[in-house]
């Protein structure tokens, strides 16, 4: 092993050897066969420049000629299969140093010193990442992701800094959907600021919020929607009674929904005050005292 993990590497630089006790003298091996190949056709190309020379002093025959070419071709085919084992054995032979593929941060060292490898995917040895560049790889439901394109702008908060808010943007939508989920990937490609990188971790996750689009829209915070016994959605408003404020509920249709707000597509209209502290419990005509919350007309955005 030549690196550890948090180790930066170049690409091409040699991460780790793979010791195969096969690779020297296969590699010897083939040395060998292209010299004695080498040594044949050298010898092949002088027994055919000869018996030609002998065939044009009427000393030698036609046959002795042709057998010499035929000779001298067997060789050069011996010669080239010779070369060819050769670089195969040189591949191998390098295969047994591990480089770096990319330019990049050492992020997993899998294997150590004296562990068996074979060569495939299933045994790994060093895991190299880019982190130039960092993305955050979320799941999409079907019906959002027909609504996303790439280049888009994100937002995105992690778990781990839920305090802290960043720009991305979309670099990849997938162009399948996994059918026993619904669910789509979206890649979103991150663009911290410089004082928050050296604190990301590969790993991490978090939430996005894609922009597809804005428009004017009525709405209440979530906690004001309540579901009746009919399974229709409900938010109970403050109406005028004979001089008092009472509790009147409504139906009403909703559209969009986020953590923060939901759309009203039906309802009341804007600026209408809406009960947004227990409104579960309250039956229509109920006596309530108001205090607004934030700014005039709550229903409004």
């Amino acid at each position: 092993m030549h690196v550890l993990e948090g180790d930066k590497v170049a690409k091409g630089e040699l991460l780790a050897v793979v010791e195969n006790p096969s690779l020297a003298p296969d590699r010897d091996k083939a040395v060998a066969s292209v010299d004695s190949a080498r040594a044949a056709r050298d010898n092949a190309q002088s027994a055919l420049a000869r018996q030609r020379r002998l065939f044009d002093q009427g000393i030698a025959a036609r046959r002795a000629v042709e057998d010499a070419e035929t000779r001298l071709a067997v060789t050069a085919a011996d010669l080239k299969t010779a070369r060819a084992q050769q670089r195969l054995a040189a591949q191998r032979s390098a295969l047994a140093q591990v480089r770096a593929p990319i330019a990049g941060t050492v992020v997993k060292v899998t294997r150590g010193i004296g562990e068996l490898v074979d060569g495939t995917p299933a045994t790994p040895i060093v895991q190299v990442a880019d982190t130039s560049v960092l993305e955050l790889s979320c799941d999409v439901a079907s019906a959002d992701l027909v609504r996303i394109v790439q280049g888009v702008a994100a937002a995105v908060r992690l778990d781990a800094l839920p305090d802290q808010s960043f720009s991305g943007k979309v670099a990849r939508v997938a162009p399948t959907v996994d059918p026993s989920t619904s669910l789509g990937r979206v890649r979103i490609e991150l663009s911290p600021p410089s004082a928050l990188v050296s604190r990301l971790h590969i790993g991490m996750g978090g939430r996005a919020t894609i922009t597809t689009g804005r428009r004017k829209a009525l709405v209440v915070a979530p906690s004001a929607l309540r579901r009746a016994q009919d399974g229709h959605e409900q938010v109970v408003v403050c109406a005028q009674r004979e001089g008092e404020t009472v509790a009147s509920v409504r139906d009403v249709a909703v559209g969009v929904r986020s953590d923060a707000w939901i759309e009203i597509t039906r309802g009341p209209p804007a600026g209408t005050l809406v009960v947004v502290d227990r409104a579960l419990g309250l039956e229509d005509g109920t006596r309530i005292t108001p205090r607004r919350r934030g700014k005039p007309g709550a229903l409004a955005r």
